[in-house]
């Protein structure tokens, strides 16, 4: 994990980590910061039901040489980020531990939403292992680990990847866990609505590979209208928030992210965040895949698969608004059809 790091930020410091703006989504470059860095240590949110999500909803997908799991105790094998990454040592968090490769999010009692580009196989996803508790609870105190805080990965369920023949651009994967999660652990709604352009959100994840981050001053940029398969927010993530949950106001699932801008700049012989304006070119916006192609591509392969699925419009009339087309034509029917039945049960 650490040469991988090394390697990109050699790439990032000579203005690259591949490829021109409005490259594929398999490129995965990760984004920046937005104005001020909005991440905070989820202990110091001061919103508990954000707390609560990064506690019990969000999920790090680490790898496994770097878990210990098989004391009673496990631990992860970490070091600081200056180190792993060449960050200054006056950047924010450049003495936190790094241990994340990527960021999930539990959508039932044995599923993880995450980044398809986070798995280094359309087979298998046994190369990492799934981590809760990867916070801080207290100014210079991770979370201590149980055995229940750590999973590993029975199969991929849903997964895609990349441009697809009908033109959406996708990157999300769903990963059944060794077992059902604890009863502490809460699945998150999925939302099934399109975003607007403006719209407040928060995300939540690993950037770096640091312990969870909350990121409630994001917002919506682009909201590709007519298209549900992408959006683009500003947000203030890295390497390794790829698979952040993104929620909306209402504090439900809308989206992954996916990719994104440059992170680094150098500075004196080390790397600083770069930081860009939300009005810059939109080659630095991050976007993020919705969770509602990801619900949909599970339900259509078995609508058994998970409970979420009969909210999907895959296996059901959804109550949420869609650009896919609101069935208005069949509510008119049903109610016509009542008026009719209830006017021959009464007809006076």
């Amino acid at each position: 994990m650490q040469l991988r790091r090394l390697l990109c930020l050699g790439v990032l410091l000579c203005w690259g980590c591949g490829g021109e703006p409005g490259d594929d989504v398999a490129a995965h470059r990760e984004p920046i910061i937005y104005g001020s860095d909005d991440r905070v240590e989820v202990f110091e949110h001061p919103e508990g039901a954000l707390r609560q999500l990064a506690k019990a909803s969000v999920l790090a997908l680490i790898p496994a040489e770097s878990v210990n799991a098989r004391s009673s105790e496990p631990m992860l094998i970490t070091s600081p980020t200056a180190q792993s990454v060449g960050l200054c040592a006056d950047a924010r968090f450049a003495q936190q531990p790094v241990a994340a490769d990527c960021s999930g999010v539990l959508i039932d009692r044995d599923l993880v939403l995450t980044a398809a580009h986070c798995l280094s196989s359309e087979e298998t996803c046994d190369d990492l292992v799934y981590v809760f508790d990867y916070f801080y609870e207290a100014p210079d105190t991770l979370a201590a680990l149980t055995r229940d805080s750590i999973y590993t990965c029975r199969d991929i369920v849903a997964r895609r990847h990349g441009t697809q023949p009908d033109g959406r651009r996708l990157d999300f994967a769903v990963v059944r866990l060794d077992r059902p999660v604890s009863d502490t652990r809460r699945p998150v709604p999925i939302s099934e609505r399109l975003l607007q352009p403006g719209e407040s959100l928060t995300t939540i994840g690993f950037p770096l590979g640091l312990p969870a981050k909350i990121d409630s001053n994001a917002r919506v940029l682009e909201a590709l209208e007519g298209r549900s398969d992408s959006f683009a927010l500003s947000t203030d993530a890295f390497e390794g928030s790829s698979g952040s949950a993104v929620f909306d106001s209402e504090r439900r699932l809308v989206g992954v992210l996916s990719s994104g801008g440059v992170d680094f700049e150098p500075s004196r012989g080390c790397a600083m965040p770069r930081v860009v304006d939300e009005a810059d070119d939109a080659s630095s916006w991050e976007r993020a895949t919705y969770a509602r192609e990801a619900l949909e591509e599970l339900c259509a392969a078995n609508p058994a698969e998970s409970s979420q699925c009969r909210r999907s419009p895959s296996c059901a009339l959804s109550s949420v608004p869609s650009e896919r087309g609101s069935p208005k034509w069949l509510l008119m029917f049903i109610a016509l059809a009542g008026r009719r039945w209830r006017g021959r049960k009464n007809p006076n």
